[in-house]
């Protein structure tokens, strides 16, 4: 039964990530980990993060040879510090809300961000 219950939520992340992110311009930006993939929804204040391709086909190759994908499993920190990096390198004044694991290497981050306010003094 727990078996089932497994692969049915990862089932049930891939059709979240498709329905989700479905047609959302792919973004990139760099830290000191690697390049990452992202796909923001600003008016959602939420986006996914997910690794280079390499990066994920090697996570993938890796866990496969060790039997066990979660050896390889991504951190959030790294993937929290990659959707702090793309919002400060688009202007953005956000802090990160919350972030879920959908599958592994993909992260989503919920998000908000203060409202840029007027400099004009009125008298």
């Amino acid at each position: 039964m727990a078996t089932a219950g497994v692969a049915t939520s990862g089932c049930a992340s891939f059709s979240y990530i498709t329905q989700a992110y479905n047609g959302v311009p792919v973004q990139q930006v760099s830290t000191q980990y690697d390049t990452f993939r992202v796909f923001d929804k600003p008016t959602e204040n939420r986006m996914m993060i997910t690794s280079s391709l390499a990066s994920a086909a090697a996570q993938g190759f890796t866990g496969g040879l060790l039997l066990n994908p979660t050896a390889t499993a991504s951190p959030k920190p790294i993937f929290e510090e990659a959707a702090l990096a793309y919002l400060k390198q688009t202007g953005r004044n956000c802090k990160i809300m919350d972030g879920y694991l959908l599958v592994n290497p993909q992260w989503e981050f919920k998000y908000s961000c203060e409202v840029a306010t007027s400099s004009i003094n009125k008298t």
